[in-house]
């Protein structure tokens, strides 16, 4: 099951836990994966909730601009809830963005 995110700039989908139904009714930590873009980065991301009103996105944003691509950066977003957790992850992508065009980086 997917879910469609929307943060402002930024779109993405959220593809759901990665684990087999099997594991998580066996009490499984749940992981989940994503992806999310806008302009011209993307930010492949999984999702994890270590804890009761804490959740932690880890991801690896990259380039889709022509030209010369920069090194992958990775970012944490945290947050008490699923979406807390995912507004702030994608925060720090658009802060990355806006950073990238007011130094003229390609990408």
């Amino acid at each position: 099951m997917s879910t469609s995110i929307d943060h402002g700039d930024l779109v993405g989908v959220d593809i759901g836990p990665t684990l087999p139904v099997e594991d998580l009714a066996a009490g499984a930590e749940a992981v989940h994966a994503g992806v999310l873009a806008g302009s011209e980065l993307i930010a492949e991301y999984t999702l994890r909730q270590p804890a009761p009103r804490q959740w932690v996105a880890i991801g690896v944003v990259t380039s889709s601009a022509a030209g010369q691509a920069p090194a992958p950066r990775m970012l944490v977003g945290r947050g008490a809830t699923r979406a807390a957790c995912l507004g702030n992850l994608a925060r720090r992508v658009a802060a990355l963005a806006r950073r990238r065009d007011s130094e003229g980086h390609p990408g």
